[in-house]
């Protein structure tokens, strides 16, 4: 039997779990069984799929653990293996999905290979049905889900069991109806079973002496007579109480509910025409109250409007009382004319405009003027300062990652001149050089294929001529969504008119020979707000695929 000592949950699996964790059902899938090695620069938590598959099985068997583990498990026959090999790899695939209230599905995410186990020299070897050697197993494979996971599996139907299996669901069934056949007292924990004797239902202790009568027969029979008198007086209740839909109900006809209706439906007529009355009332009153506000405030200013009249007829009898109240122009502010109010207020207003212009006395040179330098104390000065901070900001080569493209793009040789695909098109923030990286895995052994890194903007690159087929080619990547791809490699057959790409403004193309996982970095030097596409070329002169992925985007800003 594989030994598979090297089994984890993987990095897609892992995103999954996220999934479970914000609502999703964990849904197993199925277990996919290879022979392939474990891939040059991967780990079991970095695989995404089985490398080489032999064989698919459907799952027949979940059992979640208490300790947040589970166990899933298929049944394995060589019935079909015409080849022997070596069983090495052993995945288990699996998806989220979400339920709504009534429990059709609302959403589902993708597969994904959540645990992978690889036997590496460990492996066994699994013979060819035609050479006489029957095998067929039940696999059974631990992984963790987590504590609160809920698992869901449909069994495929016809699908047999093994008898071990079938052996653990019937003790599992066995307990099961252990818990039901017995009444467990939740005190003293002792368990107690049905039994009667002579008509005498009771219930007895498991294993004690301890019997609990339940009713002698006697007994049942007065409770039946009694049972059946309720019967008796109470058949045809239904019927006089009716539906809570019956209309047509009055005083002396109808069910139950057809009068409770008829009730209801009067009372809600009435309350209705009462509101409507009530709310025209309202609008009355409303009404009624600010025209009696309005006329007590007509009231009370005329009121003091004739106490005022009459305290001024009593003090000013003639013409020139009235005159001498008013003053005259030259009046100082300390005489009680209206012209002496008059200069007083003038000498007061005064006063507080002195005050005013005090304060905003050289307020001019607080704020400063456009030409002034930066650091300075104004507020342009300041101003500027902050522009010249922002403004002097630059990419600095580095190995932090900023951004990520993890899209898998592959060719095989059946496309005569490749592919290329823009893995990620952005606008620069600032001046400075980005450090970026891809990772390509070429077929070994021809050197007909290779990949390639092109980091190309508006800034940097100057093709031969404005009209030649490489501007066009700039241009169309520049302007391009990420994830675009092209029929043909970038790198010298991707021009419109044919013509051989020459490209110039430094060394921003990297290039490689067959190679397994090689990872490819370059440099792009812009400046802001130039337009930058990452793109990668990839050919393979033979029937392996070649593939390029996982692009890393890396800088600081100083």
């Amino acid at each position: 039997m594989s030994a598979f000592y090297d089994n984890n949950v993987t990095d897609v699996g892992r995103l999954l779990l996220g999934d479970v964790q914000m609502g999703a059902s964990f849904v197993p899938t199925k277990i996919v069984i290879g022979k392939g090695y474990l891939p040059q620069g991967k780990t079991t938590r970095t695989m995404t799929d089985v490398a080489d598959v032999v064989k698919e099985l459907a799952l027949n068997k979940a059992t979640k653990n208490p300790d947040g583990d589970a166990i899933f498990g298929a049944i394995f026959s060589n019935a079909d293996i015409q080849e022997a090999f070596y069983y090495r790899e052993l995945g288990l695939y699996a998806k989220g999905v979400y339920y709504n209230q009534s429990g059709g599905v609302e959403r589902e995410t993708a597969e994904v290979l959540y645990s992978y186990g690889n036997a590496g020299e460990n492996a066994e070897l699994i013979p060819a049905y035609s050479t006489g050697s029957v095998v067929e197993r039940q696999l059974d494979l631990l992984v963790y889900i987590g504590n609160d996971t809920e698992v869901k599996l449909e069994i495929e139907t016809g699908l047999y069991v093994t008898i071990p299996v079938f052996n653990d669901t019937v003790e599992r069934l066995e307990k099961d109806i252990e818990e039901v056949r017995y009444i467990v007292d939740s005190t003293t924990a002792k368990k107690y079973e049905w039994a009667m004797e002579n008509g005498t239902l009771s219930l007895d202790e498991v294993g004690g002496d301890i019997k609990i009568n339940i009713a002698d027969k006697e007994t049942l029979d007065a409770v039946k007579g009694k049972i059946d008198l309720i019967h008796t007086n109470t058949e045809g209740l239904s019927g006089k109480i009716g539906q809570t839909n019956d209309s047509g109900g009055g005083e002396a006809a109808g069910s139950v509910f057809a009068k409770l209706n008829k009730i209801i439906g009067d009372i809600a007529a009435h309350v209705k025409q009462w509101t409507a009355e009530r709310a025209a009332k309202l609008d009355q009153l409303d009404t009624i109250n600010e025209n009696a506000q309005t006329a007590s405030t007509k009231a009370t200013e005329l009121v003091e409007d004739v106490t005022e009249l009459k305290a001024a007829v009593a003090q000013e009898t003639t013409v020139e009382g009235i005159s001498n109240k008013i003053g005259a122009e030259g009046d100082a502010d300390k005489q009680p004319t209206l012209f002496g109010r008059l200069a007083q207020l003038k000498n007061v207003v005064v006063e507080k405009l002195a005050e005013v212009l005090t304060k905003v006395t050289g307020i001019d040179g607080k704020i400063g003027t456009s030409g002034d330098a930066v650091g300075s104390a104004t507020l342009f000065g300041q101003i500027k300062t902050i522009v010249d901070t922002i403004a002097g900001k630059k990419y600095r080569y580095s190995d932090t990652v900023q951004h990520t493209e993890s899209a898998t793009y592959s060719t095989t040789n059946a496309e005569s001149w490749g592919k290329a695909i823009v893995l990620y098109n952005f606008e620069a923030e600032y001046d400075g050089v980005i450090h970026v990286s891809a990772q390509f895995n070429i077929p070994s052994g021809n050197s007909g294929s290779f990949g390639a890194l092109h980091c190309l903007c508006e800034s940097s690159w100057q093709p031969r001529s404005a009209a030649s087929g490489t501007m066009k080619s700039i241009e169309k990547c520049l302007n391009t969504p990420t994830g675009t791809t092209f029929s043909k490699y970038f790198s010298g057959k991707f021009s419109d008119n044919g013509e051989a790409n020459v490209l110039y403004g430094g060394n921003f193309s990297k290039f490689v020979y067959y190679g397994t996982n090689d990872e490819i970095h370059s440099l792009i030097k812009c400046k802001k707000g130039d337009k930058v596409s990452i793109v990668a070329d990839i050919y393979s002169a033979s029937t392996t695929p070649g593939t390029v992925g996982n692009l890393k985007v890396m800088y600081d800003v100083k």
